[in-house]
Order: structure tokens, then C-alpha cells, then sequence
């Protein structure tokens, strides 16, 4: 991908993203994208289909799509792949901080807004830019502590992996040098290893 990342085949994101929310009663995983071929839409062309498809189901509630406000949800490290969104088409977007630190400015004339914070203070730690970094250098430790234990287990090919999908992850995991050199397991970046390095640091020359 442009960012780097090992991608992962249409059907085993669906697969994941179906165990990730299987036991919430309001999230859903749809397999629309994974059955278009040809490259995988923008955001832009999501909410784009979303309105179409709103519009046909429920054409007699609204005059044209126009008036269908569809909202893309990111976390602060994905916001920068959000700017095809068009307000202009009532797309817009809900950025969730971290934490009550982050700073976010809202834009209401673009359809820009934040949320509240994770009530959970793990949730707010979780992205997914070092998820896949994790995924990519096995550090197992914390994909199990980012993930529900299903979806982890499954990842990580201990719980329910068809054949198909066991090879496609034997490509992805601990693609990394430092994987495959033998230094992972150092547990989440970068709380799970930066006292680590505070503590092998020279004394004499202090912390910077």
C-alpha cells in the first residue's frame, strides 16, 4: 500500500471485521466492497454508494441524494485519508480523539467534527496504523490487547483459520525485518517498549 502496510485480501478484512463486531448489537460489517473488482473504492465513492443505496430503499423520504448526510468515522491517524469526503454532497466527517488532550479542530462549514473521547482509556490507545505495524513485526502482545480475544486468535491463526486464510496470514504476519530477524515480542509500541529503553540508557549521558 502507499502507506506501507501488507495489504489484506477483500475477504479476510470482512472476516475480521465480522468477528470484531459480532457481539455488538449496532455495528455491522458489510461485504460490499468485496464484491467490487477492480481497485477498492475511496471514501468518497463509499459514501457515495451509501447515499445511492439509502435513496433507492427509501426514495419517498427524500427528494434527491443531496439530502442524505452520510458521515465517514476515523480515528485521529487516519483523518489526512478523509479529505475526498465532499461536504458540498453532505459527506462529512467524525474524527475520535484519543484522549480528552487531543486537539481537534471541528469545521461544521465542511462537515468536520469530533467526537467525545473513548470512555475507555484502552479503546483511545488503539490505532490502526500500529495495529498493522504490530501485525507486521509479530508483536503479538498487542494485537491481542488492541483486538476482541476472537478476532485476535483468529489473526494470529489459533482459533478458526481455514486453510485459505492460514496462507494469506503466514504472508502478512512478521513481515518485517525486525520480525524476521528475531526481535519482536517486545510488547506495544511505544508503551511496552520505551521503559525498556529508559532503562538499558547510560546514566552518565542521561535522557534527552
Amino acid at each position: 500500500s502507499q502507506l506501507g502496510y501488507v495489504e489484506m485480501p477483500g475477504a479476510l478484512r470482512l472476516r475480521l471485521a465480522s468477528l470484531v463486531v459480532q457481539e455488538d448489537d449496532f455495528l455491522s460489517a458489510s461485504s460490499w466492497e468485496v464484491g467490487l473488482s477492480g481497485e477498492s473504492p475511496n471514501v468518497k465513492e463509499v459514501a457515495s454508494e451509501l447515499q445511492q443505496a439509502i435513496l433507492a430503499r427509501f426514495g419517498d423520504a427524500f427528494a434527491t441524494n443531496i439530502g442524505i448526510k452520510v458521515f465517514a468515522v476515523c480515528g485521529i491517524d487516519r483523518k489526512h485519508e478523509m479529505k475526498r469526503l465532499s461536504s458540498v454532497a453532505n459527506q462529512g466527517l467524525v474524527v475520535v480523539p484519543r484522549s480528552a488532550d487531543d486537539c481537534i479542530l471541528e469545521q461544521p462549514s465542511q462537515f468536520m467534527f469530533a467526537s467525545d473521547p473513548p470512555s475507555s482509556p484502552q479503546v483511545g490507545q488503539i490505532s490502526m496504523s500500529q495495529l498493522q505495524l504490530a501485525l507486521q513485526s509479530d508483536d503479538r502482545s498487542y494485537i491481542r490487547w488492541a483486538l476482541p480475544s476472537v478476532a485476535a486468535e483468529f489473526l494470529l491463526g489459533n482459533q478458526g483459520a481455514s486453510a485459505e486464510f492460514s496462507s494469506v496470514l503466514q504472508r502478512i504476519v512478521g513481515t518485517a525485518p525486525s520480525a524476521r530477524a528475531g526481535s519482536g515480542g517486545e510488547g506495544p509500541w511505544p508503551h511496552g517498549k520505551v521503559p525498556k529503553w529508559l532503562e538499558q540508557a547510560d546514566d552518565e549521558q542521561g535522557v534527552a
